[in-house]
């Protein structure tokens, strides 16, 4: 039985409202708050990364624009080798050596920006005191 807190006569728990004076009655919250706990965040949860996604797409748009300009390096080689009649094995090795340049710049780039993404997800799904967060 829970009082009014206005008659101060009993009533059955749950209840609304008073059943002899009508005023409302008084919500009991069914897991109550400790002192000192908010019941809602307050302030937003920044990542410990701030301002790596700007580093992350930065380095994406760096291992694009490194691809685009191997390929135009690569073109530019084998015309070059071409022009000045090379044999196809000099061809293929400075095409090759051009490709592995472009591939591993490029794959350090979004080597990079992968693993910031990743730093970033994880500080996400972490709170500031450590402790692991649900996610619906």
């Amino acid at each position: 039985m829970t009082p009014c807190p206005v008659c101060q006569s009993e009533n059955p728990e749950g209840s609304a409202f008073c059943s002899k004076c009508g005023s409302k009655m008084a919500r009991v919250r069914e897991h109550p708050v400790l002192i000192g706990q908010s019941t809602e965040s307050t302030k937003p949860i920044k990542p410990a990364f701030q301002g790596a996604i700007t580093v992350s797409a930065v380095m994406k748009i760096f291992a694009i624009a490194w691809i685009i300009l191997g390929i135009y390096s690569v073109s530019k080689t084998h015309q070059s080798l071409v022009d000045n009649g090379a044999s196809s094995g000099t061809i293929s090795n400075a095409v090759l050596i051009e490709i592995a340049i472009t591939a591993l710049g490029a794959a350090s780039f979004g080597f990079f920006a992968c693993v910031l993404d990743l730093l970033m997800a994880i500080e996400s799904n972490t709170s500031t005191d450590g402790a692991r967060r649900r996610t619906l």
